[in-house]
C-alpha cells in the first residue's frame, strides 16, 4: 500500500507540473508535440487513479486472462466490472497514444 501511494503521488506531482509547463512556457521548438506529450500525461494522470482505486490483478490460465481488483472485492461485481474496464480501456489507451507518437515523429 505504501508502494502505491508513493507512486501515485509521484505520478500525479510529476504530470500535473509537466500540464503545468506546457501552458505556461512559451516553449516555440516543442511545436505541436506539446498536444501529444499532454495526451501522455493526462492519459498517465487518468490510468494512475483508477489504478490507485482499482488496484488491478491480472491472473493467466489456459483459457485467458482473469482480472479483478484488490480495492473491488467487497463491491458488486458491476462496480468491480466497471472499474477494470475502465483500467483496461486507459491501459491500451496508453499504447494508442504512442502509436501517434511514433507517427508523428516519423511525419516530423
Amino acid at each position: 500500500q505504501v508502494y502505491s501511494n508513493v507512486t501515485t503521488t509521484c505520478s500525479l506531482f510529476t504530470n500535473s507540473l509537466l500540464i503545468f509547463i506546457l501552458f505556461a512556457a512559451q516553449l516555440k521548438h516543442v511545436g505541436h508535440y506539446r498536444w501529444i506529450l499532454l495526451s501522455f500525461a493526462v492519459m498517465d494522470i487518468l490510468i494512475t487513479i483508477i489504478h490507485f482505486l482499482v488496484f488491478p490483478a491480472i491472473h493467466m490460465t489456459e483459457f485467458g486472462y482473469i482480472f479483478w481488483g484488490y480495492s473491488m472485492l467487497d463491491k458488486s461485481s458491476s462496480i468491480g466490472t466497471f472499474g477494470l474496464m475502465c483500467w483496461i480501456l486507459l491501459f491500451y489507451q496508453s499504447f494508442i497514444i504512442l502509436a501517434f507518437h511514433f507517427v508523428y515523429r516519423y511525419v516530423a
